[in-house]
């Protein structure tokens, strides 16, 4: 063989080396392994006296984390959710919430549904430096100088003060007591009652009564302040004490006026109270119809195919909202490292999504209208406006 053929040769091995080499290269690329999909954390009592409403905040994530799916995900990966239930145990929310943050290391929490549970992990998600959005009642919550985290929902003092400024304002109560429910959640409807009589006054707290999430028995409690003879009763407690609290009144034969909050205008409350709860002021969050975005609609519709209907839930819309902050977010930072992405959440301006439009405050807080209604002896809450609440600060 000659020189001139034997190199020939070798440049022919070479050029097949590099044609095979690209081949691979490009079978490599066509082939690699998907992207890890974005875990999300989420911790809410989904077994236990309030799993009605914490179930509908669940139903509300998974159908935001579909849709983003259906979309290609976050920066084109695909959202997973991690789901715990907290039990209505403080505690369980830690241990939730250790898990997701140290071990599973997700880049954005929705929790605890509570306001007990929230203030429980709210220190822990902030060293994780991730974002958390809720949706409960404490305004203590946004206000203790946590920059990573948002209150979704309209809190006590959105809601607790417009159904007293509706009480007081349109209805004339002057003498009110007070059954308050002894944890955040209570506590922070007390505080709203006390700064809204402090700034506005018009009645005064003629006496009250608390009682223990896990109570059963208020009938003397309910006794006890029908004998001051008031000219309304102000429930302070979430959704299954209070429609307890209301059914004993019925059973106690009482006619007093009841004012109630955010959380009362449920079928699950309606299913406990009964015809205990006609007439009964009540302040939604939300309430479907009011507003006409294309989101509210299409989520209002899908709702009402899947779960029945909206009105009385409030909590599937602001759980929906709430992922699709944080992935609008992500995109807007171009990464889910917590340092960008809770900044973005701040800078989304004017929000148009399943719970109407809406902005955020500074300090993490909802900025909407809420509305005020009754319990009408037909079992529906009567929707008299959407209400403005008063500024308490």
């Amino acid at each position: 063989m000659t020189e001139r053929s034997d190199t020939i040769q070798l440049v022919l091995v070479a050029a097949a080396l590099l044609v095979a080499s690209a081949i691979l290269a490009l079978g490599s690329a066509a082939y690699s392994a998907p992207a890890e999909p974005i875990k999300l954390g989420f911790s809410a009592p989904l077994t236990s006296p309030i799993a009605f409403a914490a179930v509908r905040a669940k139903y509300g994530t998974e159908y935001a984390a579909e849709q983003l799916n259906a979309k290609g995900g976050i920066l084109g990966r695909r959202v997973e959710v991690l789901y715990g239930d907290t039990r209505l145990d403080p505690n369980e929310a830690i241990n939730l919430a250790r898990r997701h943050t140290p071990q599973e290391h997700v880049p954005a929490y929705f929790g605890d549904f509570t306001s007990s549970g929230t203030l429980a992990i709210i220190d822990i998600i902030a060293r994780a430096n991730i974002p958390q959005i809720t949706y409960t009642n404490a305004i203590k919550i946004t206000r203790s100088g946590y920059k990573h985290v948002i209150n979704l929902k309209p809190n006590s003092d959105h809601l607790t003060a417009t159904a007293l400024d509706y009480a007081v304002r349109v209805r004339g109560y002057k003498r009110l007591a007070i059954m308050a429910l002894d944890d955040e959640y209570g506590k922070g409807n007390v505080d709203a009652i006390e700064r809204y009589l402090k700034k506005f006054g018009g009645a005064q707290v003629v006496g009250s009564e608390s009682y223990r999430i896990d109570a059963k028995e208020f009938r003397p409690s309910l006794t006890k302040l029908a004998g001051l003879k008031p000219d309304a009763i102000v429930l302070t407690g979430s959704l299954a004490d209070t429609a307890l609290i209301v059914k004993q009144y019925g059973e106690l034969g009482l006619k007093i006026p009841l004012v109630g909050g955010g959380g009362h205008s449920s079928g699950a409350f309606r299913n406990i109270a009964g015809s205990a709860s006609d007439g009964m002021i009540v302040a939604p969050a939300f309430w479907p119809d009011y507003f006409k975005n294309k989101e509210a609609a299409d989520f209002e519709t899908f709702y009402n195919a899947k779960y029945g209907a909206l009105a009385g839930d409030e909590w599937s819309t602001f759980a929906y909202d709430a992922v699709n902050i944080v992935a609008a977010a992500m995109e807007r930072a171009k990464s889910t490292d917590g340092a960008g992405v809770i900044p973005e959440m701040f800078k989304l301006g004017t929000i148009s999504g399943a719970s109407g439009r809406f902005t955020l405050t500074p300090n993490g807080e909802i900025d909407t209208i809420v509305f005020v209604g009754y319990w009408t002896p037909d079992g529906r809450v009567k929707i008299i406006r959407g209400w403005k609440p008063p500024r308490l600060d």
